[in-house]
């Protein structure tokens, strides 16, 4: 499923609100509001729903890819969808407003994308087949997860973070040629890894529920596809280049375990 970043938006608006509202009844009917401060230390796991959009620059070669070779074609594969998963972590409060921690994630996504045109290099002009089928250049991200670092400051009831690490997702990248539309096509689906670095907000609504605003770049970085049945023109061997990288906002909602007590500071 691919969806607009118009539209995109207006649904993480809406389950944002859904979120905040839901968040809000747990506060009131756990326990009352804090006038203390939060002790962050301990174990938590949680769940985040969110959107993501994703960014892939892909170059058509000649042979392998490798010299002697010409690039022929570039394409830009711009993609979108929703993601959803589960997180858990555990931070460390080293003082009254420092906060340190681990966490990971693993998410399921709909975010992918596909371009029937292409860009040729000699002309700079744009190739864009009467037939949508004739060709195309494609990419899926269908989960991903991640293993960070978090590093924070504690202001009452919020911990504003930062976090980065470890990356990595299954990329489904696809081809179809470009001369007529049944010529063949080549798909490939790998495991990539790379890195993400991101921000965000925990919120405390007592001394075990918490909610979570997020946004995180990643980067899985190079690929290359060498594709058989799917020959750009009259060039039979042909490779594929792509450097996929992701943009995510993610709200979420956790329970922290074994909360030790909370004292006035």
């Amino acid at each position: 499923m691919s969806l607009s970043a118009g539209s995109l938006a207006a649904v993480i608006v809406l389950i944002a609100g859904a979120s905040v509202a839901t968040a809000a009844d747990i506060g009131r009917s756990a326990t009352p509001s804090l006038t203390y401060p939060i002790n962050w230390s301990g174990a938590y796991a949680g769940a985040d729903i969110g959107g993501g959009w994703s960014s892939d620059n892909v170059n058509y070669y000649t042979g392998d890819g490798f010299p002697p070779y010409a690039r022929i074609d570039t394409a830009k594969v711009d993609g979108s969808g929703l993601l959803g998963g589960v997180f858990a972590g555990y931070n460390y409060q080293l003082n009254n407003a420092i906060v340190a921690g681990v966490e990971g994630d693993f998410e399921g996504t709909s975010i992918g994308g596909k371009n029937h045109c292409m860009i040729v290099t000699t002309s700079g002009t744009p190739y864009c087949p009467p037939s949508s089928g004739a060709q195309s250049t494609s990419d899926a991200l269908p989960w991903q997860g991640s293993l960070r670092g978090r590093l924070g400051y504690a202001a009452g009831n919020a911990l504003i973070y930062a976090t980065g690490g470890l990356a990595f997702a299954q990329i489904n990248t696809g081809y179809a040629g470009e001369v007529a539309p049944g010529t063949g096509s080549d798909s490939f689906s790998r495991t990539r890894a790379g890195w993400t670095l991101g921000t965000g907000v925990d919120y405390a609504l007592n001394s075990n529920w918490v909610v979570r605003a997020e946004y995180r770049y990643s980067s899985f970085g190079s690929i290359k596809d060498t594709m058989i049945n799917a020959p750009l023109g009259a060039v039979s061997a042909t490779a594929g280049h792509a450097g996929v990288d992701e943009n995510a906002v993610r709200i979420g909602i956790a329970y922290k375990f074994d909360a030790p007590a909370s004292t006035a500071r």
